[in-house]
């Protein structure tokens, strides 16, 4: 099976703002996950906290993510209502340059796709 992944500049909006992001549209991952540092950077602390923190493993490394915010997201012309989970160890995991991780459920809901 062939899981396609795609670089591209996408808006977010978050409490009236909008800032330009490097994005990775993957088929490759189900969830979709902002960098910290960049939101910490733009928007300031104002996300949410889980009252437990959900774990992930990749490539053997266990990650504990309990931070979120609901962000509004621009591709395109189009405008999605998303909530991303904020890390900035799910977003090094995949050792490319970028802020923000649009997963394959986000992609689905959104009737997304990527062509090759």
């Amino acid at each position: 099976m062939i899981f396609l992944e795609v670089e591209y500049e996408v808006k977010i909006v978050f409490r009236g703002r909008e800032v330009d992001v490097n994005a990775l549209l993957s088929e490759k991952v189900w969830f979709t996950v902002m960098s910290e540092k960049l939101f910490l950077e733009k928007f300031g602390p104002v996300w949410m906290s889980l009252k437990k923190p959900n774990l992930f493993v990749i490539k053997d490394k266990k990650i504990n993510v309990d931070k979120f915010a609901t962000v509004g997201i621009k591709i395109g012309s189009r405008a999605y209502k998303e909530t991303v989970y904020i890390s900035d160890d799910l977003i090094n995991v995949l050792e490319k340059d970028i802020d923000l991780i649009i997963g394959k459920k986000f992609l689905e809901r959104n009737k997304i796709r990527i062509m090759a």
